[in-house]
């Protein structure tokens, strides 16, 4: 979402180099962009999930204070040394030129709501020293717990024989949590396991409700934040193996110096798509 990556940039926070040079214009140029979201339909087998397109719904995880608006939270943070562009903000544009007036709106909207569920956040879970102290590290996690939750989750199924596909990209917990909630069917015999095997992306609940019987890893044995787990967690490996479902690694998974899961090469007997 290009307002994640105008976000991070209003915080003055690092992003990878490929994001912080991308040149909106030459995006609008390219026919038929689309920006998919829930409902969304690419072609007769496939259905996207997430993101939900109501910019409220991505921030129902955090304890929202109904009574702050916008320059009100832009107000606290700058307070607390956050050096915001309050007028970029308030009037905050997608540079995405050729979106409907309801992306516009919505855009604007998801923007404002990041920074008032931040401000919550900060009154909510710190004090004023520990504000001061801990601002760095609360909006990392604010805006990573924001990007996972747009992460596009889609599901493919083919009819004819009976098999399902569910990519889930880097998608948390709130975000399966949500769909089962609302009764969406999330069940696939084909899993692509949600952000290299992070603890804080798959449960056994949200696993119960897939059902699959066939997982896919992709990892490199990284480690993220203050992490000293690589992924994949040990939690999701045993989960797998608990529910004795067949599970693919990329590369080979090494704990302790050891190798405790062998890669996947060669040929599998399972569906060609997995390996394209």
């Amino acid at each position: 979402m290009p307002e994640i990556i105008k976000i991070a940039s209003f915080l003055n926070t690092k992003i990878q180099k490929k994001y912080t040079g991308i040149n909106w214009k030459q995006i609008n140029k390219i026919p038929k962009v689309r920006l998919i979201g829930d409902g969304d339909t690419l072609c007769d087998h496939l259905i996207v999930l997430n993101p939900p397109k109501q910019p409220k719904i991505f921030f129902k995880s955090f304890l929202i204070n109904d009574n702050i608006q916008i320059d009100n939270a832009l107000d606290i943070l700058n307070s607390y040394g956050f050096n915001l562009p309050i007028n970029d903000i308030i009037n905050y544009q997608t540079p995405l030129e050729d979106t409907n007036m309801e992306y516009t709106a919505n855009a604007r909207k998801f923007v404002h709501l990041f920074f008032i569920s931040l401000t919550s956040r900060l009154i909510n879970e710190l004090d004023s020293q520990a504000i001061i102290k801990e601002k760095n590290n609360l909006i990392k996690s604010h805006l990573k717990l924001t990007a996972n939750q747009a992460s596009v989750v889609f599901k493919y199924e083919d009819i004819e024989n009976n098999e399902s596909w569910l990519f889930t990209g880097d998608a948390d917990q709130t975000v399966f949590n949500r769909l089962i909630n609302a009764g969406v069917n999330l069940e696939a015999k084909y899993l692509k396991i949600p952000h290299h095997g992070s603890r804080e992306n798959l449960s056994e609940h949200i696993l119960t409700n897939i059902k699959p019987q066939v997982a896919i890893i992709s990892h490199k044995n990284r480690t993220f934040g203050k992490a000293a787990d690589s992924h994949p967690h040990y939690e999701i490996i045993e989960l797998l193996d608990k529910k004795r479902i067949q599970t693919y690694y990329t590369n080979n998974v090494i704990k302790n110096g050891k190798k405790i899961k062998q890669k996947t090469e060669g040929s599998v007997k399972t569906h060609p798509i997995l390996f394209v």
